[in-house]
């Protein structure tokens, strides 16, 4: 869920934007997404937007990049995956491409 509570002076780009089933999506740091909101990522339909925690480490946030992605593929194609089935498919798909840097080029 987005918040509409979000400290604009606390969002810092993190990307440009990322395309995700034909959208375009604005990906975002907030230094304070976990300390405010309790979580490391946010995706938000509603403002095409993607929101990760500023503060955690870059293998943390690159996890959290791929989290959010799977969150957005899943909401925009109603798939209706629950949260845990989530939680599983992007751990493994990080560690996949992660550990598999020839195959996929430097995650």
């Amino acid at each position: 869920m987005c918040s509409l509570e979000r400290k604009l002076n606390t969002i810092k780009p993190l990307q440009k934007t990322l395309n995700i089933g034909g959208h375009v999506i604005t990906v975002q740091f907030d230094e304070n997404l976990l300390s405010d909101r309790e979580h490391y990522g946010e995706w938000c339909y509603r403002d095409l937007s993607i929101i990760i925690n500023g503060t955690s480490n870059q293998t943390v946030r690159q996890q959290t990049l791929l989290h959010e992605i799977v969150e957005a593929i899943n909401e925009l194609n109603e798939l209706g995956l629950e949260h845990d089935k989530i939680q599983t498919l992007s751990t493994a798909l990080f560690q996949v491409l992660k550990h598999n840097e020839d195959l996929f080029g430097k995650v």
